[in-house]
């Protein structure tokens, strides 16, 4: 499908910036989790030969269960959470968990890994942002601005400059949409992105 049918339904810039960001950040994340485990088990298993020591041997195992327990909860969190609900649209539900992340990947040693949640963070509010102008245009998204029925047309109540039923007041002229443009690099339509003033190409993945 080609952007501006029915059942088409392109993603906004930022959205695909921060699934990428996410993604890196969670291959980082479950190598830093292999390691933290790798220590876990050996603590785990170190701390059943100081069981003779009670105090030492608890404390050992704890340690060790933390380190095998918290990455593995975080690697969940980290895609069920936060990449796959970006990958789908829900911008909502994936900016607390995608924050979460970020902020405890300074204290735990994994800058970079806080670092690109962090980023992929802000970048969820760009792609909500995106989303929402996409659908205020008719045939440039998901759907059409109030005042719009069809090729254009208001459909509150006549002709443009039509006086009101009640109220005696006239009704304004419908703002004019953009003017639909192809891409000259693929000849396929483009999508016009109004926070930027700017045709996009999906298929392409560059502005115009």
């Amino acid at each position: 499908m080609y952007p501006g049918t029915p059942s088409y339904r392109p993603k906004p810039p930022s959205q695909g910036t921060a699934e990428t960001l996410t993604l890196i950040a969670w291959i980082l994340q479950f190598l830093f989790s292999l390691i933290a485990i790798f220590f876990g088990a050996i603590a785990l298993t170190a701390g059943t030969f100081l069981l003779f020591f009670p105090a030492a041997g608890i404390l050992v195992l704890l340690v060790g269960a933390l380190l095998v327990i918290v990455p593995i909860l975080l690697l969940y969190v980290g895609y069920a959470f936060s990449y796959r609900r970006i990958s789908t649209g829900d911008f909502a539900g994936a900016r607390g968990p995608t924050l979460l992340l970020a902020i405890l990947g300074f204290p735990f040693g994994a800058v970079i890994v806080g670092i690109l949640y962090l980023v992929a963070y802000l970048k969820i509010d760009d792609a909500e942002n995106e989303s929402r102008a996409m659908s205020a245009w008719p045939g440039q998204g998901y759907g059409a601005p109030p005042g719009y029925y069809g090729g254009g047309m208001p459909y509150a109540g006549g002709p443009v400059g039509a006086p009101a039923l009640h109220g005696g007041v006239a009704y304004a002229p419908a703002p004019m949409a953009p003017v639909a443009m192809n891409c000259p690099r693929c000849g396929r339509p483009a999508t016009f992105i109004p926070q930027y003033g700017r045709s996009y190409c999906y298929s392409c993945a560059q502005y115009l």
